[in-house]
């Protein structure tokens, strides 16, 4: 389904219609509802041309910036508190780290043998790379070379195809005589 586009009247007259029933106190619910209803187009949509129409100052039920009173929390800090979801994945994270460590020469040698897997890998494509090298650019350089001499040639053929338009037009004239 196509997006409803609103015309400029139209988006003047919700704004307006915004700006009238805010002033009236109306919740925000009730307004998103009637511009849906009215123009026809989502919720979102209704919700977005509230939100951008008002000042920030005198939207109506939102919070100020900076912590709540009562909170028990200090200005710098942000985030969920110490028992968070987040807070939690990180301590399961922490642990595994704390396993691989308390496992010892097992766990230790198995990431030292990836490591080295994976290091002698990007050294080996770095030697090919390097060895590819002197071959990719003196290709890059004929490829220049031959598109300057494809460039002249072309020259010298609209040249050429010039000239030998000209002598036929001078062939019919003089066999026109």
């Amino acid at each position: 389904m196509a997006k409803r586009k609103l015309t400029a009247e139209q988006r003047e007259e919700l704004r307006k219609m915004i700006a009238r029933d805010t002033a009236l106190g109306r919740s925000a619910g009730e307004i998103v509802k009637e511009l849906s209803e009215k123009y026809g187009i989502t919720t979102v949509s209704a919700r977005w041309y509230l939100k951008s129409g008002e000042p920030k100052a005198k939207r109506k039920g939102k919070a100020k910036r900076g912590r709540p009173k009562g909170s028990g929390r200090k200005p710098g800090k942000r985030g969920r508190p110490k028992g968070s979801r987040a807070a939690k994945r990180r301590g399961r994270a922490k642990g595994r780290v704390a396993a691989i460590l308390r496992n010892g020469q097992a766990a230790g040698t198995k990431v030292l043998s990836a490591l080295e897997s994976a290091a002698s890998k990007a050294v080996e494509k770095a030697k090919e790379a390097r060895k590819l090298l002197p071959r990719w650019q003196a290709l890059v350089k004929k490829e220049g070379f031959l598109r300057r001499a494809q460039a002249k040639a072309s020259r010298a053929l609209a040249a050429v195809r010039k000239r030998a338009k000209k002598l036929g037009a001078r062939l019919k004239e003089l066999a026109g005589k």
